[in-house]
């Protein structure tokens, strides 16, 4: 129960951040974030959230290797691929999700 304590913790201070104006702070907190716990879904998705689509790829991208099974990481990135207009990507990572 630990690593979760954590996330909730690091979630909440991402969004104070945020909401205080210091968008760059937020990224990089988040990233030591994603370092220390890669096993908490929370903490990849917020760092998906706070940064720009191509980045937001990227750390899903680096999220699916750390936890290959979590339906949360793959639906945010079908998500994402589906905002960003890539819908045979977004199909993909609907069905991978679905299994």
């Amino acid at each position: 129960m630990k690593p979760r304590a954590r996330s909730e913790g690091t979630n909440t201070c991402i969004y104070l951040t945020v909401l205080g104006g210091k968008l760059q702070a937020a990224r990089s907190f988040i990233q030591k974030g994603c370092d220390a716990c890669p096993k908490s879904e929370d903490i990849w998705v917020e760092a998906a959230r706070v940064n720009t689509p191509e980045n937001a790829r990227a750390i899903l991208a680096r999220a699916v290797v750390a936890l290959p099974n979590s339906v949360k990481i793959w639906m945010q990135a079908a998500q994402l691929e589906s905002t960003a207009g890539t819908v045979e990507s977004s199909y993909l990572c609907q069905r991978l999700a679905a299994r």
